[in-house]
């Protein structure tokens, strides 16, 4: 005869054990899918709101005529100092691409552009990273290369201050620091200040061990990178070579003087 039994106190322990496996097994499934949910919910929350403050990071802001976007800041004066292009901007003959970082003088004017993308400096294309400079007039002033470049067949150096390397209007190179020593139209020359191989008049040459050229691409001056005769005429390393705007030899220029 089978016994029925109806009190749970009278079940066998392993019986009992099972039953409250059971239980618990599904009390975690169901806290697991829970879970599970609540994150999927938290996520698509976090998207959504992620991309409602990416659109509005980068929305446009037109800031005392300037287009720009993502972070701003301001001087003291309440006037613009530094903002992100929202789209290309035009401002003394130069197109800063968008997306470039542009920045200002306290009075309002702009003091340096650093290049998102490549873009024409008078007709000279300048790699992205390149820095445009203005003075406190807002004119362009020149340009500072991120890193050393061949432009025009010259190997110029990265700068992030000092003197900028020049552009004619034409779009050909005015005054450049060298990066390397390099022979330019048969000149072996330098923009080194090694005092220990060009001796201390190196110092004292400043912007002069630029190397310069005139608005036809002729090499007007420079400072020779070693001993050399030029067109009869011995030159020492670290000496100035000047040239008219025809390739010949000038003694009597400014620059070299």
């Amino acid at each position: 005869m089978k016994v029925k039994i109806t009190n749970p106190d009278y079940l066998p322990m392993a019986t009992k054990v099972e039953n409250s496996n059971s239980k618990t097994k599904r009390n975690a499934i169901k806290h697991s899918n829970r879970f599970f949910m609540l994150f999927i919910f938290v996520a698509i929350i976090n998207s959504i709101s992620c991309s409602q403050s990416s659109e509005s990071y980068n929305k446009e802001q037109i800031i005392q005529g300037i287009p720009c976007k993502g972070d701003v800041n301001y001087f003291f004066n309440h006037k613009l100092k530094r903002c992100t292009l929202s789209k290309d901007y035009t401002y003394d003959d130069f197109t800063m691409p968008s997306g470039s970082l542009l920045s200002f003088f306290d009075s309002g004017f702009p003091s340096m552009c650093t290049l998102s993308r490549e873009a024409s400096f008078n007709g000279l294309l300048l790699p992205a990273n390149s820095k445009v400079m203005y003075n406190i007039y807002g004119q362009k002033t020149g340009f500072w290369l991120a890193e050393k470049r061949s432009i025009q067949g010259v190997m110029i150096a990265h700068s992030w201050d000092g003197i900028t390397n020049k552009v004619h209007k034409n779009g050909k190179l005015k005054a450049v620091w060298l990066a390397e020593e390099q022979e330019i139209q048969g000149v072996p020359c330098t923009s080194s200040m090694n005092i220990f191989i060009y001796g201390m008049k190196a110092l004292h040459y400043g912007t002069k061990r630029m190397a310069f050229f005139y608005d036809n691409g002729k090499l007007q001056q420079a400072m020779i990178s070693k001993d050399v005769e030029i067109q009869g005429i011995s030159f020492k390393k670290g000496e100035l070579i000047c040239f008219d705007k025809e390739g010949k030899i000038d003694r009597n220029a400014k620059l070299c003087e």
